[in-house]
Protein backbone atom coordinates (compact mmCIF):
# COMPACT_ATOMS: atom_id res chain seq x y z
CA UNK A 1 0.00 0.00 0.00
CA UNK A 2 0.94 3.55 -0.72
CA UNK A 3 2.53 5.90 2.33
CA UNK A 4 -0.65 8.16 3.37
CA UNK A 5 0.56 11.34 4.94
CA UNK A 6 -0.38 14.74 5.24
CA UNK A 7 0.90 17.68 3.27
CA UNK A 8 3.11 18.42 6.50
CA UNK A 9 4.46 14.77 7.26
CA UNK A 10 5.24 14.56 3.48
CA UNK A 11 7.30 17.91 3.72
CA UNK A 12 8.94 16.82 7.17
CA UNK A 13 9.97 13.54 5.57
CA UNK A 14 11.78 15.13 2.76
CA UNK A 15 13.57 17.36 4.81
CA UNK A 16 14.69 14.37 7.06
CA UNK A 17 16.08 13.24 3.67
CA UNK A 18 18.36 16.42 3.34
CA UNK A 19 16.38 18.28 1.35
CA UNK A 20 15.86 22.18 2.08
CA UNK A 21 12.53 23.09 3.39
CA UNK A 22 11.87 25.87 0.67
CA UNK A 23 12.69 23.12 -1.81
CA UNK A 24 10.47 20.25 0.04
CA UNK A 25 7.33 22.33 0.44
CA UNK A 26 7.41 23.34 -3.38
CA UNK A 27 8.13 19.42 -4.21
CA UNK A 28 5.27 18.58 -2.30
CA UNK A 29 2.92 21.25 -3.94
CA UNK A 30 4.07 20.98 -7.26
CA UNK A 31 3.02 16.83 -6.31
CA UNK A 32 -0.39 17.97 -5.15
CA UNK A 33 -1.08 19.65 -8.51
CA UNK A 34 0.09 17.29 -10.89
CA UNK A 35 -0.86 14.45 -9.39
CA UNK A 36 2.01 12.69 -8.13
CA UNK A 37 0.27 12.95 -5.04
CA UNK A 38 -2.97 12.58 -4.29
CA UNK A 39 -5.61 13.39 -1.53
CA UNK A 40 -7.53 10.27 -0.06
CA UNK A 41 -10.49 10.00 2.17
CA UNK A 42 -9.93 11.41 5.68
CA UNK A 43 -7.57 9.10 8.00
CA UNK A 44 -9.63 6.41 9.67
CA UNK A 45 -9.88 5.97 13.69
CA UNK A 46 -12.23 5.92 15.79
CA UNK A 47 -13.24 6.84 19.29
CA UNK A 48 -11.93 3.31 20.46
CA UNK A 49 -8.73 3.94 18.81
CA UNK A 50 -8.23 6.69 20.74
CA UNK A 51 -8.98 5.11 24.12
CA UNK A 52 -6.65 2.01 23.13
CA UNK A 53 -3.38 4.69 23.15
CA UNK A 54 -4.34 6.19 26.17
CA UNK A 55 -4.63 3.12 27.95
CA UNK A 56 -1.58 2.01 26.90
CA UNK A 57 0.19 5.40 27.71
CA UNK A 58 -1.85 4.91 31.20
CA UNK A 59 -0.60 1.72 31.86
CA UNK A 60 3.19 2.32 31.53
CA UNK A 61 2.73 5.80 33.76
CA UNK A 62 1.11 3.93 36.15
CA UNK A 63 4.22 1.66 36.20
CA UNK A 64 6.78 4.24 36.56
CA UNK A 65 8.74 3.76 40.19
CA UNK A 66 6.77 0.63 41.48
CA UNK A 67 9.42 -2.41 40.98
CA UNK A 68 11.76 -2.94 43.39
CA UNK A 69 15.34 -2.65 42.23
CA UNK A 70 17.21 -5.95 41.71
CA UNK A 71 20.45 -4.86 41.81
CA UNK A 72 22.56 -1.71 42.15
CA UNK A 73 24.42 -0.14 38.70
CA UNK A 74 27.75 -1.41 40.70
CA UNK A 75 26.73 -5.17 41.00
CA UNK A 76 25.10 -5.17 37.26
CA UNK A 77 28.87 -3.91 36.17
CA UNK A 78 30.49 -6.37 38.07
CA UNK A 79 28.25 -9.09 36.47
CA UNK A 80 28.19 -7.61 32.92
CA UNK A 81 32.70 -6.78 32.94
CA UNK A 82 33.36 -10.21 31.05
CA UNK A 83 31.18 -9.50 28.19
CA UNK A 84 31.89 -7.94 24.96
CA UNK A 85 29.64 -5.53 24.67
CA UNK A 86 29.73 -1.94 23.76
CA UNK A 87 28.62 1.08 25.78
CA UNK A 88 25.43 1.22 24.61
CA UNK A 89 24.48 -2.54 25.22
CA UNK A 90 25.84 -2.22 28.35
CA UNK A 91 23.76 0.66 29.19
CA UNK A 92 20.74 -1.32 27.65
CA UNK A 93 21.53 -3.71 29.91
CA UNK A 94 21.68 -2.28 33.02
CA UNK A 95 18.47 -0.12 32.36
CA UNK A 96 16.91 -4.03 32.36
CA UNK A 97 16.56 -3.13 36.22
CA UNK A 98 14.79 -0.03 36.14
CA UNK A 99 12.15 0.67 38.72
CA UNK A 100 9.76 0.58 36.27
CA UNK A 101 7.49 -1.99 34.65
CA UNK A 102 8.02 -1.33 31.39
CA UNK A 103 11.19 -0.08 29.30
CA UNK A 104 12.68 0.05 26.01
CA UNK A 105 15.42 -0.28 23.37
CA UNK A 106 15.29 0.91 20.13
CA UNK A 107 18.02 0.82 17.45
CA UNK A 108 18.86 1.87 13.94
CA UNK A 109 18.56 -1.17 11.81
CA UNK A 110 20.48 -4.48 13.14
CA UNK A 111 23.34 -4.75 14.69
CA UNK A 112 24.65 -7.35 17.72
CA UNK A 113 20.87 -7.70 18.86
CA UNK A 114 20.65 -11.35 20.23
CA UNK A 115 24.13 -11.32 22.10
CA UNK A 116 22.87 -8.25 24.16
CA UNK A 117 19.69 -9.40 24.60
CA UNK A 118 21.41 -12.85 25.93
CA UNK A 119 23.84 -10.79 28.17
CA UNK A 120 20.56 -9.05 29.50
CA UNK A 121 19.15 -12.67 30.01
CA UNK A 122 21.90 -14.18 32.07
CA UNK A 123 22.16 -10.88 34.05
CA UNK A 124 18.57 -10.82 35.01
CA UNK A 125 18.42 -14.88 35.97
CA UNK A 126 21.44 -14.24 38.32
CA UNK A 127 19.07 -12.07 40.32
CA UNK A 128 16.05 -14.86 40.26
CA UNK A 129 14.21 -13.11 37.88
CA UNK A 130 12.89 -15.27 34.61
CA UNK A 131 12.93 -14.32 31.31
CA UNK A 132 10.75 -15.02 28.60
CA UNK A 133 10.31 -13.38 25.37
CA UNK A 134 7.46 -12.66 22.82
CA UNK A 135 7.46 -12.01 19.16
CA UNK A 136 4.78 -10.87 16.60
CA UNK A 137 5.31 -13.68 13.81
CA UNK A 138 6.70 -17.30 14.05
CA UNK A 139 9.87 -16.86 12.20
CA UNK A 140 10.72 -14.45 14.61
CA UNK A 141 9.70 -16.55 17.45
CA UNK A 142 12.18 -19.41 16.13
CA UNK A 143 14.82 -16.92 15.90
CA UNK A 144 14.41 -16.12 19.93
CA UNK A 145 14.41 -19.89 20.68
CA UNK A 146 17.37 -20.16 18.50
CA UNK A 147 18.93 -17.68 20.44
CA UNK A 148 18.25 -19.66 23.29
CA UNK A 149 15.44 -17.44 24.93
CA UNK A 150 12.39 -19.59 25.51
CA UNK A 151 9.49 -17.55 23.43
CA UNK A 152 6.06 -17.59 22.14
CA UNK A 153 3.65 -15.47 20.09
CA UNK A 154 2.00 -12.86 20.91
CA UNK A 155 -0.83 -14.08 19.51
CA UNK A 156 -0.62 -17.71 21.46
CA UNK A 157 0.36 -15.72 24.98
CA UNK A 158 -2.26 -13.49 24.51
CA UNK A 159 -4.75 -16.96 23.84
CA UNK A 160 -3.42 -19.21 26.38
CA UNK A 161 -5.06 -19.92 29.68
CA UNK A 162 -1.49 -20.26 31.06
CA UNK A 163 0.55 -17.27 30.74
CA UNK A 164 3.25 -18.09 32.72
CA UNK A 165 4.06 -15.14 34.40
CA UNK A 166 4.59 -13.90 38.10
CA UNK A 167 5.99 -10.74 39.83
CA UNK A 168 10.12 -12.06 38.99
CA UNK A 169 9.22 -12.36 34.99
CA UNK A 170 10.83 -10.05 32.84
CA UNK A 171 8.61 -10.40 29.28
CA UNK A 172 11.42 -9.29 25.97
CA UNK A 173 8.79 -8.38 23.80
CA UNK A 174 10.76 -8.36 19.93
CA UNK A 175 9.86 -6.52 17.23
CA UNK A 176 7.52 -4.13 19.27
CA UNK A 177 7.23 -1.43 16.32
CA UNK A 178 5.02 -3.71 14.16
CA UNK A 179 2.70 -4.68 17.36
CA UNK A 180 -0.36 -2.78 16.69
CA UNK A 181 -2.58 -0.62 19.84
CA UNK A 182 -5.17 -3.32 20.32
CA UNK A 183 -2.55 -6.11 21.23
CA UNK A 184 -0.12 -3.94 23.10
CA UNK A 185 -2.70 -2.88 25.26
CA UNK A 186 -3.58 -6.97 25.74
CA UNK A 187 0.03 -7.33 26.89
CA UNK A 188 0.58 -4.78 29.12
CA UNK A 189 -2.50 -5.34 30.68
CA UNK A 190 -1.66 -9.08 31.40
CA UNK A 191 1.84 -8.11 32.28
CA UNK A 192 0.72 -5.42 34.69
CA UNK A 193 -1.87 -7.73 36.00
CA UNK A 194 1.23 -9.99 37.05
CA UNK A 195 3.32 -7.65 38.65
CA UNK A 196 5.87 -9.14 35.53
CA UNK A 197 8.24 -6.26 34.16
CA UNK A 198 8.35 -5.65 30.02
CA UNK A 199 10.80 -4.93 27.80
CA UNK A 200 10.60 -4.23 24.98
CA UNK A 201 12.91 -4.82 21.22
CA UNK A 202 12.17 -2.62 18.27
CA UNK A 203 13.07 0.24 15.17
CA UNK A 204 10.44 2.62 15.02
CA UNK A 205 11.54 3.84 11.26
CA UNK A 206 11.67 -0.24 10.35
CA UNK A 207 8.19 -1.83 9.11
CA UNK A 208 4.64 -0.20 11.03
CA UNK A 209 2.54 -1.88 12.78
CA UNK A 210 -0.20 -3.42 9.87
CA UNK A 211 -3.40 -2.68 12.35
CA UNK A 212 -3.96 0.44 13.38
CA UNK A 213 -1.68 2.99 15.96
CA UNK A 214 1.89 3.28 16.45
CA UNK A 215 1.82 2.64 20.37
CA UNK A 216 5.88 1.04 20.62
CA UNK A 217 6.74 4.99 19.24
CA UNK A 218 4.15 6.80 21.56
CA UNK A 219 5.20 5.06 24.12
CA UNK A 220 8.90 6.36 23.71
CA UNK A 221 7.25 9.89 23.08
CA UNK A 222 6.11 9.61 26.36
CA UNK A 223 9.37 9.41 28.05
CA UNK A 224 9.24 5.48 28.22
CA UNK A 225 12.40 4.92 30.09
CA UNK A 226 14.43 3.96 27.03
CA UNK A 227 18.01 3.19 25.26
CA UNK A 228 19.04 3.54 22.46
CA UNK A 229 21.44 1.77 20.39
CA UNK A 230 22.81 3.06 17.18
CA UNK A 231 26.23 1.03 16.75
CA UNK A 232 25.82 -0.68 13.60
CA UNK A 233 27.66 -4.30 13.40
CA UNK A 234 26.56 -5.31 10.19
CA UNK A 235 28.63 -3.40 8.11
CA UNK A 236 32.12 -3.71 7.62
CA UNK A 237 33.10 -1.84 4.11
CA UNK A 238 33.37 1.87 5.63
CA UNK A 239 31.74 3.40 2.41
CA UNK A 240 28.73 1.18 2.76
CA UNK A 241 28.84 1.53 7.06
CA UNK A 242 28.33 5.43 6.18
CA UNK A 243 25.21 4.91 4.12
CA UNK A 244 23.73 2.90 6.07
CA UNK A 245 24.25 5.33 9.13
CA UNK A 246 22.77 8.02 6.62
CA UNK A 247 20.11 5.71 5.87
CA UNK A 248 18.99 5.36 9.28
CA UNK A 249 18.79 8.50 10.11
CA UNK A 250 16.43 8.85 7.26
CA UNK A 251 18.81 10.64 5.11
CA UNK A 252 18.10 9.17 2.17
CA UNK A 253 19.78 11.47 -0.12
CA UNK A 254 23.46 11.39 1.86
CA UNK A 255 22.96 7.73 1.55
CA UNK A 256 22.77 7.11 -1.70
CA UNK A 257 25.76 9.33 -2.06
CA UNK A 258 27.76 7.52 -0.55
CA UNK A 259 26.93 4.39 -2.78
CA UNK A 260 29.15 4.15 -6.10
CA UNK A 261 29.88 1.91 -9.04
CA UNK A 262 26.02 -0.02 -8.57
CA UNK A 263 25.50 -2.05 -11.36
CA UNK A 264 21.60 -2.56 -12.71
CA UNK A 265 19.72 -3.97 -15.53
CA UNK A 266 16.81 -1.67 -15.26
CA UNK A 267 14.21 -3.61 -17.73
CA UNK A 268 12.30 -6.04 -15.52
CA UNK A 269 12.41 -9.05 -18.16
CA UNK A 270 16.05 -9.48 -18.63
CA UNK A 271 16.50 -9.11 -14.94
CA UNK A 272 14.12 -11.39 -14.21
CA UNK A 273 15.38 -13.62 -16.72
CA UNK A 274 19.14 -13.30 -15.68
CA UNK A 275 18.37 -14.03 -11.60
CA UNK A 276 16.22 -17.63 -13.22
CA UNK A 277 19.03 -18.43 -15.02
CA UNK A 278 21.38 -18.13 -12.70
CA UNK A 279 19.23 -19.62 -10.30
CA UNK A 280 19.03 -23.23 -13.18
CA UNK A 281 22.86 -22.98 -13.44
CA UNK A 282 22.93 -24.16 -9.85
CA UNK A 283 23.69 -28.10 -8.89
CA UNK A 284 20.69 -29.28 -7.35
CA UNK A 285 21.89 -29.41 -4.33
CA UNK A 286 22.30 -25.52 -4.41
CA UNK A 287 19.17 -24.76 -5.91
CA UNK A 288 18.24 -26.48 -2.18
CA UNK A 289 20.04 -24.08 -0.81
CA UNK A 290 19.31 -21.11 -2.07
CA UNK A 291 16.24 -18.43 -2.26
CA UNK A 292 15.35 -15.80 -4.55
CA UNK A 293 14.17 -12.24 -3.39
CA UNK A 294 12.03 -10.29 -5.44
CA UNK A 295 10.11 -7.24 -4.50
CA UNK A 296 6.93 -8.02 -6.00
CA UNK A 297 4.39 -10.82 -6.26
CA UNK A 298 4.42 -10.29 -10.17
CA UNK A 299 7.89 -10.86 -10.39
CA UNK A 300 7.52 -13.53 -7.81
CA UNK A 301 5.19 -15.23 -9.98
CA UNK A 302 7.18 -14.23 -13.24
CA UNK A 303 10.31 -16.20 -11.61
CA UNK A 304 8.31 -19.38 -10.42
CA UNK A 305 6.82 -19.54 -13.63
CA UNK A 306 10.07 -19.45 -15.49
CA UNK A 307 12.09 -21.82 -12.90
CA UNK A 308 9.08 -24.10 -12.78
CA UNK A 309 8.89 -24.08 -16.93
CA UNK A 310 12.52 -24.83 -17.15
CA UNK A 311 12.97 -27.28 -14.47
CA UNK A 312 10.13 -29.67 -16.01
CA UNK A 313 7.75 -29.44 -13.27
CA UNK A 314 4.86 -26.96 -15.14
CA UNK A 315 1.97 -28.51 -14.95
CA UNK A 316 2.88 -31.31 -12.32
CA UNK A 317 1.55 -31.42 -9.18
CA UNK A 318 -1.83 -30.86 -7.57
CA UNK A 319 -3.51 -27.08 -7.62
CA UNK A 320 -4.72 -25.15 -4.77
CA UNK A 321 -6.73 -22.09 -4.69
CA UNK A 322 -5.04 -19.73 -2.10
CA UNK A 323 -6.38 -16.30 -0.66
CA UNK A 324 -3.92 -13.60 -0.48
CA UNK A 325 -4.35 -11.57 2.91
CA UNK A 326 -5.99 -8.07 2.12
CA UNK A 327 -4.10 -5.72 5.10
CA UNK A 328 -6.51 -3.75 6.95
CA UNK A 329 -7.27 -2.01 10.01
CA UNK A 330 -10.08 -3.30 12.61
CA UNK A 331 -11.70 0.53 11.81
CA UNK A 332 -11.23 0.16 8.13
CA UNK A 333 -13.01 -3.61 8.44
CA UNK A 334 -15.68 -2.05 10.10
CA UNK A 335 -16.33 0.39 6.50
CA UNK A 336 -17.85 -0.92 3.59
CA UNK A 337 -15.68 1.69 1.27
CA UNK A 338 -12.87 -0.65 1.89
CA UNK A 339 -13.94 -3.72 0.77
CA UNK A 340 -14.34 -4.66 -3.21
CA UNK A 341 -16.41 -6.76 -5.37
CA UNK A 342 -14.92 -10.04 -5.36
CA UNK A 343 -13.23 -10.28 -2.04
CA UNK A 344 -13.82 -12.93 0.49
CA UNK A 345 -14.82 -12.63 3.86
CA UNK A 346 -13.25 -15.13 6.47
CA UNK A 347 -15.01 -14.43 9.99
CA UNK A 348 -12.64 -14.85 12.67
CA UNK A 349 -14.94 -15.86 15.65
CA UNK A 350 -18.30 -17.72 15.33
CA UNK A 351 -21.61 -15.31 15.02
CA UNK A 352 -24.87 -15.72 16.60
CA UNK A 353 -26.49 -13.60 14.11
CA UNK A 354 -25.24 -12.16 10.87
Amino acid sequence: MAETLTRKEWIDSLTNSGMRADKARFAVDDGIKNGRLKKTSHRVTTVEGIRLERSILTIESRGRGQMPRQLTAEIAGQLLAGKTLKKEQMRADRNCDEQRSVCGRTWLRRYRKSYMTMAAKELLESQGLKVTALAPYGTQKKALEDDGLPARTVAAFLKAKDKKLDEKSVVFIDEAGVIPARQMKQLMEVIEKHNARAVFLGDTSQTKAVEAGKPFEQLIKADMQTSYMKDIQRQKNEVLLEAVKYAAEGNAARALKNITGVNELKEEAPRLAQLADRYLSLSSEQQDATLIISGTNASRKTLNDYIRGNLGLAGTGETFTLLDRVDSTQAERRDSRYFSKGQIIIPEQDYKMV
